[in-house]
């Protein structure tokens, strides 16, 4: 008898549709990750999970008059911001944050509204994002040698507040995975969710200085 033929392969699944996002240069910000479009993507849910309160801790600061507390909070989003492409909340925390910086408190009110509207913006876009479902691959085996190199490129390319810098330690850091930096890992994983360059460089130095004492 002639055997039945085999079934057609399943179709491949359906790549992400491409990024278009109001306010945002997604374009270029692919560009400084390599065209990483999953990262871009799980980059911008950390932007948006962390700062949903930000705006209201920004105006919290203000009213109890810790200005200096306002000044870094605005600081950090301006930076985020720069660095994720967001171009209007971009422009508005650096026209607000000069303001703090110079204290000017007659422009504190009209310059916090245009920032708590382009964050609100922003993070009105930012929820149409689908939360990621995707899980780390597979441990591969990696000798220390490779490791002490790889973690002490990172630190230079943070320490340099280079985009690709994150490109690489998402793919350094399931394989530092098992190697008794567990501390070290979630630390440098909640910094670049930040975009903190210079928290994720002295965690990286610390991760190579530690796997060259093994």
């Amino acid at each position: 008898p002639v055997a039945a033929p085999l079934p057609p392969p399943p179709p491949p699944a359906a790549a992400a549709p491409p990024l278009e996002l109001d306010g945002f240069d997604i374009a270029g910000t692919l560009r400084s990750l390599n065209g990483d479009d999953r990262l871009l993507r799980k980059l911008l849910r950390s932007f948006a999970t962390s700062n949903a309160d930000l705006t209201e801790r920004v105006r919290l600061a203000l009213e109890a008059g810790e200005v200096e507390a306002a000044f870094r909070l605005v600081h950090g989003v301006k930076g985020t911001a720069g660095n994720l492409g967001a171009t209007d909340l971009f422009k508005a925390a650096a026209a607000f944050h000069a303001t703090l910086k110079a204290r000017a408190k007659e422009n504190y009110a009209s310059q916090f509204e245009v920032f708590r509207q382009r964050m609100g913006a922003a993070l009105g876009t930012l929820a149409v994002l689908e939360p990621s479902n995707q899980t780390l691959g597979e441990l591969v085996p990696v000798d220390g040698p490779k490791l002490v190199e790889d973690c002490l490129n990172l630190a230079n390319l943070l320490d340099s507040r280079k985009m690709t810098a994150v490109t690489l330690a998402d793919k350094l850091m399931p394989r530092l995975r098992g190697k008794g930096l567990e501390q070290e890992l979630a630390a440098l994983g909640s910094a670049l969710d930040a975009l903190d360059f210079k928290t994720g460089h002295t965690v990286a130095q610390a991760m190579a200085d530690k796997l060259r004492a093994e």
